[in-house]
């Protein structure tokens, strides 16, 4: 009996594999056109259908349905032969206490190495860690779903009687009915509905710290950057802008690869008179603006770890050979200035080929007229179409729409997820609606007519879809929060809360529950009363 399930298993995994493979090149072709809608941009090129596509395809479809059918068939084969020729047979449910036990286990060691890695978040590999134990503590709370699902969807469910009726009251009891099928049905909603979440606190905390960032480590009234970023400019355009009317400050930034203790580090460059200003940099001690040829500036935190004082000679590797340069002032951790800052003279001699400036930052004198400035700045930069001019909100705007260009590409490729979740909804619930035929028959025989029957589907399945939604609203910003923890080495220093977003992945947990009902709410209204009563 195990056998011939495995076998029927792996014939629907070919047969599914199949149409998948139809249907994603379709879907390869409209989420080109999904991500153009929101500002993404894909290499242009026809549809790259690999024979590697094809062999993954088959093996993962084949796999997974052979696994994910193992424990049915087991429990196929449990059936005592006598008991399956009765057609009331069900066997037996099994108690929630291992998987109680097993869900905190695993809950509580993920919530442990989060406490770890977050604890070690400047170490190497925190960020694996916090990983894992976002991981281990997720399947913690999907193993522990069924043990939640009746108190939850009761507290959901609380105000259906009040709004509908018996009706509402008969749909939250269903909803509560069977906590297993409940949390079975909402798990896949809640896991791409979880990632939503989380990458839209991770997005909404990147947004806000650009914006900290900007405007707490730069000194800046003008950005002027490459329309191209793997590609810098001319340094005459630096050069031009220095002496201009109204301008105090002006700099070009460089940056290139050197070796340190015997490590790659990434050196900056700018002039040594208006790097601290125009970088916000905040003196830890020495004179920053002692910085030229010969020395080097390091962050604080830096130069601590490698045990350097000011005044001490710094070994470091150039392209053209080893020198090693006086460390004359540290400065507080900046996001924008990195690790290390050399003067630019120091950089033309060490790096004579690369001679391209890939930011230049202009800071204008109290009072002078911005506008005005503008224009001046726009004149000088016009020789050379590659270079952009932003105002600080302009330039804040555009590092934000880089992030939403990015989240935009995230949400499309999960709202696959999503609507994976809205077809196991509407499976489960068609599959509720076949077992408990005679059951709907009855309700039609003491008076429940077909619309009244529709809505109590439709109000078991939001609340379950709202119950997974709401599952994955909280893990989905719980892992949200721990990302954003164990990414602030990499400048995401301020945690960010996108409430309305929040709030729409709820509703829209909810319409997916309307939706999800819409077949099997019809198929349940149009039973015939008698033949329904009949089914045993």
């Amino acid at each position: 009996m195990q056998l011939a399930v495995q076998l029927e298993a792996g014939i629907v995994g070919f047969v599914g594999a199949t149409i998948g493979l139809v249907l994603g090149a379709a879907l390869a072709v409209l989420l080109r056109a999904a991500t153009a809608a929101v500002g993404v941009s894909l290499p242009e090129g026809g549809l790259v259908f690999a024979p590697r596509t094809i062999i993954v395809a088959y093996a993962v479809g084949i796999v997974v349905t052979a696994v994910a059918a193992f424990v049915p068939a087991r429990k196929a084969a449990t059936v005592p032969p006598i008991a399956a020729m009765r057609e009331t047979f069900v066997l037996p449910a099994r108690s929630l206490r291992s998987r109680g036990i097993a869900g905190g286990a695993l809950a509580l060691i993920g919530a442990a190495l989060l406490v770890f890695g977050l604890a070690a978040a400047t170490g190497k590999g925190a960020a694996a860690v916090v990983g894992v134990g976002a991981g281990l503590a997720f399947l913690g709370v999907a193993t522990l779903s069924p043990l939640l699902a009746r108190p939850v969807t009761r507290a959901i469910g609380s105000p259906l009687p009040a709004l509908f009726g018996a009706t509402g009251r008969l749909g939250r009891e269903n909803a509560m009915r069977n906590p297993r099928r409940s949390a079975s049905t909402a798990s896949a909603l809640m896991i791409g509905l979880a990632l939503v979440s989380a990458f839209s606190v991770l997005g909404q905390s990147i947004k806000k710290s650009v914006t900290e960032t900007v405007s707490n480590s730069l000194g800046a009234d003008f950005y002027l950057t490459s329309t191209s970023f793997a590609q810098g400019f001319s340094a005459d355009v630096a050069r031009s802008l220095r002496g201009k009317p109204d301008i105090e400050l002006v700099t070009g930034l460089r940056s290139d690869t050197v070796k340190i203790n015997d490590k790659k580090k990434s050196v900056t460059a700018g002039d040594p008179a208006a790097l601290p200003t125009l970088l916000a940099l905040k003196t830890a001690a020495g004179d920053l603006r002692a910085l030229g040829r010969g020395s080097i500036l390091i962050d604080a935190d830096t130069a601590k770890e490698q045990k350097l004082s000011v005044g001490q000679a710094v070994p470091v590797v150039f392209p053209d050979g080893p020198t090693t340069l006086r460390l004359v002032g540290t400065f507080d951790k900046s996001q924008v200035a990195g690790q290390y800052l050399i003067s630019l003279d120091e950089f033309n001699q060490r790096f004579p080929t690369s001679t391209l400036d890939f930011f230049v930052l202009v800071k204008t004198e109290k009072n002078a007229d911005l506008a005005q400035v503008r224009q001046e700045i726009d004149a000088t930069v016009k020789p050379h179409p590659n270079v952009e001019v932003r105002d600080q909100s302009e330039f804040i705007r555009q590092q934000e729409k880089q992030v939403d260009q990015l989240l935009g590409f995230v949400y499309v490729l999960l709202a696959l997820a999503v609507v994976i979740a809205l077809f196991g909804i509407v499976n489960t619930l068609a599959l509720s609606v076949i077992e408990r035929t005679r059951e709907i028959g009855l309700l039609r025989a003491v008076g429940m007519n077909r619309r009244q029957l529709r809505r109590m589907v439709r109000l078991e399945a939001v609340v379950i879809a709202v119950f997974g939604a709401v599952l994955g609203v909280a893990v989905g910003s719980f892992l949200g929060w721990a990302l954003t923890i164990a990414l602030k080495e990499q400048g995401i220093n301020t945690f960010a809360y996108p409430t309305a977003t929040i709030i729409a992945v709820v509703i829209v947990g909810g319409l997916l529950g309307v939706l999800a009902a819409i077949f099997p709410a019809r198929r349940a209204a149009k039973m015939d009363i008698l033949r329904a009563i009949a089914t045993t």
